[in-house]
């Protein structure tokens, strides 16, 4: 609750610094007692609300609508609320939300979850902070919410126990709703009438799990048998003539019997042996080679008997008991006159014994393979079938049935070698059994998740969304325009210089588009700032939706003034495109109180290359552009001509390649470090200090060279993760030659790319240098990018674990951009979260930076990982970090680079 607060402090904050309204009037901290809405009147308009409902839930809206509008009908504009009192509103609010939100949970809990939407918010009202008991001991609200999601939808046959239990719990959660006003304690009343619900839904689910596991472990015994008896029969015809009398006795007849006698006496057994020995006489008689000289020769009449006796012993088909017996008799023994019948052979080929022994399909595929010539296909596929190898019983996976429904199943045994997956629903009766590769199949083509947080308690799992809700609305409220909803010029520039590096890497082309309204003041003079606002949202909607390429970025860049950005795209097409959305401006008519005006905008265009220099200059250039086509007369498009620039190219990624080789082999690359300082305790904080290993490389000449172009060479043509050996190699070689200075230091900071993160050899590799080298494992701390561990997340996840063995730790570096940070942070082992610079270096002065570092900051700590932030140029960023309780911060208002090689901790 107090962390939620705060999330929503923040983001009122940073809208008064936008000049931004509350959706809600808020009283001035100085406001009288009766110039405020307290409790009292809260509950009353709750409990209006409640009484126009009647029975019915709330499944329309969300109660808070309905409660503004109770409160204004009550109390007009006389009273407002308290920053407390509307912050719990939207806790409430916006918890519910993640509770139903929740695909963990059926349908049956959602609705009981809208039942109680009211009386949790009257409960809030009077104890706003009930969610922040100790997660030992929660309020008893909270376990009733926990309980009914492990009682399920009982009232669905398909997911629950019974219709019983269900409308047990619709008659407690009645009682919850009725008695609650007059029993603020009804909650701990209904809690121990669910307990006992709850350990049946769960003896039940136990006692359903244990059938389908015996079940399974005799299907699994009889794979075995299968497998021993193939393994026995194999050889002896794989790659050989056979007698089709032979193969027909072994399928299904002899084969059968010996898997009943694995299963009954086992591989050691005398019957086991004597069965094989059987078979094996049969073969040789049949195919000449046994004659009475030979060892172990048995007497065909007694051999068929055998034969006879064990078809005896197990079912066989009758009509074909009787042929094969006549058949192997006419073989061995012959007529009356002893002449024998002539043995038909088929060959068998070395890999189709199992399809001769009638086993092909009966036997889970342990070793599956993937049809493709692509081998990057090949690859992601392999990685998902690692994966798949990786589950164990009790994990929980996401699919959907044969109607398209979402089914949420648990993986109750795993058979030999992986070979099998028995999956149970919520009430543990088995739902699928898949094999192997159909795992592998429904993972690498997005049909079946792997799920992390099943067993977390609802209202945990439910308090964490919100928390990662809130923080997007942050995040967004920092990266958009918030008149049009466009990116803002802060976000689009972001995306041009990626559009810059994919450009520099491969040579792609993108498109620029500067666009200016034509004349947009006069709209302002003769209707208003009102007015103007809804041309600009219209303008900007219409903009929006002219650019249909998948991946294009549409922004606001301030005033009348829009941007257009479009990855790899051809020149006539840019051009086109650049028509077409000055068209889309003449077409738009924009009436207002009678007034009628036509528009028309400029455009300036520019192509993003390799020779781009950076965003700023792209920028500037696109500006100039759009200049001479207002000069020109507007309502036209204008060409940025870069004239001989195009001719003057930097250094190419191949030259970057051959510099790096020869830098490696010069022995010219350089470790630099900067220290990453403790920051919440004092001046300087009490906690040991890190520093950031660094990478330059020197020319011919020992002149420093650009790391980011060399580094992005290394990564476009495979060599980055050399580079990363290279750096770990040096630097525990370095910790191993000054043992002395490494007590006082916390870690060294280790950056490791996606590349060596995805490399099956690199953790061997790590783990041999440490072995060399001696360096203690505790004073390492490896960097991987948000991107790249989001990317590769179980990659990723399989390197850290591997890692954290042996007392490594772990950073995830540019942290805060992805909408779905934290549900990967909660499933990645990391110790330290690098808040992403782009909202540290200005957030001294902008007030969504600041609120974006501080929900950062917040949900770093409440997740149990300690955060630094880099970039850190002033001290007025570094008060602000402090006045936020930022744990370490990096930058060049704490240190600049050094060389480790000078380097001295003290």
């Amino acid at each position: 609750y107090k962390a939620a607060r705060e999330l929503l402090q923040l983001g009122r904050k940073a809208r008064q610094g936008r000049g931004v309204p509350d959706e809600v009037k808020i009283a001035p901290p100085d406001a009288r007692p009766e110039e405020r809405f307290n409790a009292g009147d809260i509950l009353e308009a709750i409990g209006q609300v409640e009484h126009e409902l009647g029975d019915a839930p709330l499944t329309d809206t969300r109660l808070k609508p309905r409660l503004l509008q109770a409160l204004k009908q009550r109390h007009g504009d006389q009273k407002a609320f308290g920053e407390q009192e509307l912050d719990t509103l939207n806790v409430m609010e916006g918890l519910v939300d993640s509770l139903e939100q929740d695909t963990f949970v059926t349908e049956g809990v959602r609705d009981w979850i809208k039942r109680l939407e009211i009386t949790l918010n009257k409960l809030a009202t009077k104890d706003p902070e009930f969610l922040d008991h100790e997660p030992q001991n929660p309020h008893s609200a909270v376990q009733v919410l926990n309980q009914l999601a492990r009682i399920g939808n009982a009232r669905d046959v398909r997911f629950g126990i019974d219709r019983d239990v269900g409308r047990r719990v619709d008659e407690l959660l009645e009682r919850v709703v009725k008695e609650y006003d007059k029993n603020p304690k009804v909650f701990e009343h209904i809690l121990d009438e669910l307990n006992p619900l709850v350990d049946r839904q769960a003896k039940a689910f136990r006692g359903n799990i244990e059938r389908t596991v015996r079940t399974s472990e005799g299907q699994q015994k009889l794979a075995r048998a299968r497998r021993a008896v193939l393994g026995a029969l194999e050889p002896r015809l794989g790659g050989k003539e056979v007698p089709d009398l032979l193969l027909n006795l072994l399928n299904p007849g002899w084969r059968n019997l010996l898997v009943h006698t694995y299963l009954r006496h086992g591989r050691d057994s005398n019957e086991w042996r004597d069965a094989l020995a059987t078979a094996d006489e049969l073969q040789a008689q049949l195919s000449g080679e046994s004659t009475p000289e030979s060892p172990g020769y048995i007497e065909p009449e007694v051999l068929l008997k055998r034969v006879v006796a064990g078809l005896n012993s197990i079912s066989f088909e009758p009509g074909r008991r009787t042929p094969l017996i006549m058949g192997l008799s006419d073989a061995l023994i012959g007529d009356t006159t002893g002449r024998k019948a002539k043995v038909k052979r088929r060959a068998v080929e070395p890999e189709a014994a199992p399809d001769a022994l009638g086993l092909k399909g009966l036997l889970p595929d342990t070793d599956p393979k993937i049809k493709t010539d692509d081998d990057k296909v090949r690859s992601v596929w392999s990685k998902a079938l690692d994966r798949v190898r990786r589950l164990s019983v009790g994990d929980w996976i996401a699919m959907t049935d044969e109607d398209g429904r979402p089914l949420i199943l648990s993986i109750a045994f795993v058979g030999d070698d992986y070979g099998s997956f028995v999956l149970v629903n919520r009430k543990g009766i088995k739902a699928k059994e898949l094999e192997l590769k159909e795992m592998a199949d429904g993972l690498h083509e997005g049909r079946i998740t792997i799920l992390d947080d099943v067993d977390l308690p609802l209202m945990e799992r439910a308090s964490q969304r919100m928390l990662q809700n809130m923080h997007n609305r942050l995040t967004y409220q920092a990266s958009h325009d918030e008149l049009t909803d466009l990116l803002n010029r802060k976000e689009f520039e972001r995306a041009l210089s990626d559009a810059i590096e994919v450009s520099k890497a491969t040579g792609k082309q993108h498109m620029l588009a500067y666009v200016d309204l034509d004349q947009f003041k006069i709209v302002n003079n003769t209707s208003g700032h009102t007015a103007g606002d809804e041309l600009l949202k219209l303008v900007g909607k219409r903009i929006a939706a002219g650019v249909t390429v998948e991946g294009a970025r549409v922004a606001r860049l301030g005033g009348d003034e829009f941007g257009v950005l479009v990855s790899d795209i051809e020149t006539e097409a840019a051009r086109d495109l650049a028509e077409s959305l000055l068209g889309l401006v003449r077409e738009q008519r924009f009436d207002w109180e009678g007034r009628h005006y036509a528009l028309s905008a400029s455009l300036g265009l520019v192509f993003v290359d390799e020779a781009t220099e950076n965003a700023d200059s792209a920028m500037r250039s696109a500006d100039e552009a759009c200049y001479a086509a207002k000069d020109a007369g507007r309502n036209r498009v204008q060409e940025y001509e870069l004239g001989d620039a195009r001719m003057i190219r930097r250094r190419g990624v191949m030259e970057w390649v051959t510099q790096l080789d020869a830098a490696m082999d010069d022995d010219r690359l350089i470790l630099n470090c900067q220290r990453i300082m403790p920051i919440v305790n004092g001046e300087n904080g009490n906690g040991a200090v890190h520093f950031e290993i660094l990478l330059t490389m020197a020319d011919e000449l020992g002149d420093p060279m650009p790391p980011s172009e060399f580094i992005l060479a290394a990564e476009t043509y495979n060599r980055v993760t050399l580079v990363d050996r290279w750096v770990i190699e040096n630097v525990l070689r370095w910790m191993a030659e000054h043992r002395a200075e490494l007590d006082v230091l916390g870690a060294f900071s280790i950056n490791v790319s996606g590349h060596s993160v995805n490399d099956e050899t690199f953790a061997d590799f790590v783990l041999e240098q440490f072995s060399r080298t001696q360096a203690p494992t505790s004073k390492v701390c490896f960097e991987i990018t948000e991107t790249a561990a989001i990317a590769n997340l179980d990659n990723a996840r399989d390197f850290m674990n591997r890692m954290k063995i042996i007392g490594c730790r772990f950073a995830l570096d540019d942290f805060g951009t992805g909408l779905s940070s934290y549900s990967y942070l909660r499933n990645l082992p990391v110790d330290y979260v690098k808040i992403d610079g782009v909202f540290v270096k200005h957030m001294d002065t902008s007030p969504d930076d600041y609120a974006v570092v501080r929900s950062i900051n917040d949900i770093g700590h409440y997740l149990g990982k300690k955060t630094i932030a880099e970039y850190v140029e002033n001290d007025a960023i570094l008060g602000k970090l402090r006045e936020i309780g930022v744990d370490y911060a990096q930058g060049y208002g704490i240190e600049k680079p050094q060389r480790l090689a000078d380097l001295r901790i003290s």
